[in-house]
């Protein structure tokens, strides 16, 4: 009886010491998703074993240059644009080539375009309802099978070359042998995995 005791109590002691450890990555993560920053994108990149994964979190005013629903045929030619571009990735997206990684599966939602833009097969409609203080946002997930791990050393992001409005990109890496954070700007364009 002393021995079940003692050992709910080592358990109980070891998921609060786990959920302690935890609450500054928590507060981090909801430092960098939590704000709807112009200019500033995130890119959350995880590689495990063979799976790459990648999450793109983007304001639309980084992409689109506005952020609600389109007005007019110029706007909706905009969205149409951008949605095409977050649905083949190679555009602005390219994992070293020596890894061999093949996209997999591709998530597409749009947030506060009033479901006026199409979404992905793979995802619903948007269907929400638009106020004056909607904000659209863009939300990405990439699964890509990579065939060379080991010579996944860097991922080539051209999001800044390829929208003016977008001036950052914090790039959170995660792999066996690190977890690493770059800001790219400017002509950078290279995140490096940990070695």
């Amino acid at each position: 009886m002393f021995e079940r005791f003692e050992n709910r109590h080592i358990r109980l002691l070891v998921t609060m010491l786990l959920f302690a450890s935890s609450a500054p990555v928590l507060a981090q993560i909801e430092r960098q998703h939590g704000a709807h920053v112009h200019g500033t994108s995130t890119v959350d990149i995880a590689l495990d074993g063979k799976t790459l994964t990648i999450h793109l979190d983007a304001p639309g005013m980084n992409l689109l240059g506005f952020e609600h629903a389109p007005r007019d045929a110029v706007e909706r030619a905009k969205v149409s644009s951008v949605l095409a571009d977050l649905n083949a990735p190679s555009v602005w997206l390219q994992p070293a080539a020596g890894a061999a990684c093949r996209l997999m599966h591709v998530d597409v939602e749009s947030k506060g375009l009033g479901g006026v833009a199409a979404a992905t097969s793979n995802s619903p409609l948007n269907r929400e309802p638009v106020s004056a203080e909607t904000h659209a946002d863009f939300d990405a997930d990439y699964t890509f099978e990579c065939a060379q791990p080991d010579r996944l050393d860097n991922i080539d992001i051209q999001l800044i070359a390829r929208y003016a409005a977008t001036t950052i990109v914090t790039v959170n890496i995660a792999s066996r042998a690190g977890q690493s954070t770059v800001d790219l700007s400017g002509s950078n364009t290279r995140a490096s995995f940990p070695q």
